[in-house]
């Protein structure tokens, strides 16, 4: 038999993974200011390398809606390397600052003028990376002792032949909800891209909106596995229609700000459907296994 004693997220497990993604939101609104302020100033600077965070932000999003320890420690080194290099972006400018501080010039005050701006988007980035690193660093403590409690309850159980809890169910139904309410932040600056852009391209991937908003006031506590896979089915729909505009966006090419930003969170949108289609999965097959196991009862 096959058991189902994965431990649920105690409330200090609930919190930290709510700072992860607090933090990882500071991150990528740090990445739309530098979006924003990027074409404004026309002085050479080394702050495109925060563009790093597209990357591994996502990441961070998925350790922290991930059950397991292996996934944080991967984490902790991408965040060790994105403060490395926000850190080295806030030095470049600094140095920058103290050399022209002995001068007096037009051209040296509009360069202290960018670099200090460019140094204040850096230490948001920094301040994001410290607190995601150790909020990653306590998950992972806390994830490898849920995985110590799940060995010791499986050898208790099967000692005192007890029925399994079916705690997955439980665990990725709350997943399911947790992983829509972050992806609406995302939601609203597609919607604006939607609106300024107006055109048929970024029309193709607004399912997702809409199946994040119904998600976001449906009951996902439920057992009907007729609805699990209706569920299950427009996301796989959604994700060909994203994948879709993808491939329209990137043949087309992205020429501005803007249809670069649709560009990085069309690509999520794909990563966010496979994370809900494996989420929806999950809870279909424990369903599944339980009701097996009732019947043989």
């Amino acid at each position: 038999m096959e058991l189902d004693l994965r431990p649920v997220d105690t409330p200090s497990i609930i919190n930290t993974r709510n700072r992860i993604r607090l933090f990882s939101s500071i991150a990528f609104f740090a990445l739309l200011l530098y979006i924003s302020i990027n074409t404004y100033l026309v002085g050479v600077h080394a702050s495109w390398m925060h563009l790093i965070h597209f990357v591994v932000q996502p990441i961070v999003l998925v350790a922290s809606i991930a059950d397991g320890a292996n996934i944080t420690s991967v984490v902790a080194l991408l965040l060790i390397s994105t403060t490395v290099v926000d850190t080295t972006v806030a030095l470049l400018n600094i140095v920058t600052i103290y050399r022209c501080l002995g001068e007096v010039s037009t051209t040296c005050f509009e360069r202290v003028y960018e670099k200090t701006i460019w140094l204040a988007v850096a230490f948001i980035f920094m301040l994001a990376d410290f607190v995601t690193l150790t909020q990653i660093n306590l998950l992972h403590k806390q994830l490898v002792l849920k995985d110590v409690h799940e060995i010791a309850e499986k050898e208790r159980i099967l000692n005192m032949q007890i029925p399994p809890t079916w705690n997955s169910i439980i665990v990725f139904n709350r997943k399911i909800k947790i992983t829509v309410t972050s992806t609406i932040l995302f939601d609203i600056v597609f919607l604006f891209i939607i609106i300024a852009k107006q055109s048929p391209i970024y029309w193709i991937a607004t399912g997702h909106i809409f199946i994040d908003v119904a998600i976001l006031f449906m009951d996902m506590q439920s057992d009907n596995i007729v609805f699990l896979h209706a569920i299950k089915i427009t996301f796989v729909i959604i994700a060909m229609f994203d994948a879709i505009s993808i491939l329209l966006q990137i043949q087309i090419g992205t020429r501005t700000i803007v249809e670069t930003l649709a560009v990085l969170i069309t690509m999520l949108y794909i990563l966010i459907d496979i994370i809900q289609l494996y989420f929806i999965s999950k809870v279909i097959q424990a369903i599944g296994k339980r009701n097996k196991f009732k019947q043989k009862l």
